[in-house]
């Protein structure tokens, strides 16, 4: 199940249960889970899992932020390893702010 949560803990919205053969970004895709957090005014911090889920356009604002995946031939730059520090500090201890799945 994936569960939106405010910053004051309230919950404006929460998934079916789904099998556990579901990946995390499938069961939001399903869910368009995107559209669900900009319509109730609310963002995400999620782990790399993520990365590709939020395609909102170049104009919208993010509506899920992850950090960056570094490929074999295309290393992380100085500033994006930076950045990942800081959104993993952001995610520390606010399981609130992270997205889920539970099977």
């Amino acid at each position: 199940m994936i569960a939106l949560t405010d910053d004051r803990g309230r919950l404006p919205w929460l998934s079916a249960a789904r099998p556990g053969r579901f990946s995390e970004i499938t069961a939001c895709r399903h869910d368009q889970l995107t559209a669900k957090l900009r319509a109730a005014g609310l963002g995400a911090i999620a782990d790399l899992g993520f990365v590709g889920l939020d395609h909102g356009g170049p104009d919208a604002d993010p509506a899920v932020i992850t950090g960056y995946k570094a490929a074999r031939d295309r290393p992380l730059t100085r500033g994006k390893k930076l950045s990942d520090v800081r959104s993993r500090w952001g995610r520390r201890g606010h399981a609130e702010n992270r997205l889920t799945c539970g099977e």
